[in-house]
């Protein structure tokens, strides 16, 4: 649930809530935006809140390196941010621990998403997030560099197949 321990109960509206949860658990991470955009105006400290919004941009950031929206070039970096704004707004080592497992999850299962266009955006998100130490934040570095070195290899290969395959062709076009 959304409703931080240190915020009144009152202060947020319950029934947003529910709507930015279920929204999200739903893989509607636009309309789950919308309404923890909602929570946030209510409560600008609410860990929780900013930590789901953080999970939907990095979400809604790999599906644009897919799907190209001109809309949404900044949704990693300001997933980033929001991870960011989670632990500022949060003394707890549960919405510490709950970031980490993020990052590490969204590089796990995301790697194949970093290339040249998005391993410096990830980067420098990372190596922002104050609250996390370094010795947390290096293996995610790490992590990431090996999956864009892992990805530049797959390309460069592809591209070394092709041309081989187009060179055999038109050297020897009997075979």
């Amino acid at each position: 649930s959304l409703v931080d321990v240190s915020t009144s109960i009152h202060e947020i509206n319950i029934e947003i809530c529910v709507i930015a949860d279920t929204a999200f658990n739903a893989d509607n991470f636009k309309e789950a935006i919308i309404y923890y955009d909602k929570i946030l105006e209510q409560d600008k400290s609410n860990s929780n809140a900013w930590l789901r919004k953080g999970r939907c941009m990095l979400l809604i950031g790999k599906k644009n390196i897919y799907e190209p929206n001109p809309n949404d070039t900044n949704s990693l970096s300001e997933g980033l941010l929001c991870l960011n704004n989670a632990l500022r707004f949060s003394n707890s080592k549960k919405v510490t621990a709950r970031v980490l497992s993020v990052l590490t999850s969204f590089l796990d299962k995301n790697d194949n998403i970093i290339n040249f266009d998005t391993i410096e955006i990830i980067i420098e998100g990372i190596s922002s997030i104050k609250k996390i130490k370094n010795q947390e934040t290096i293996p995610l570095i790490i992590k990431a560099i090996n999956a864009f070195e892992k990805n530049i290899l797959s390309e460069k290969r592809h591209e070394l197949d092709f041309y081989l395959d187009f060179n055999k062709n038109v050297i020897n076009p009997a075979l």
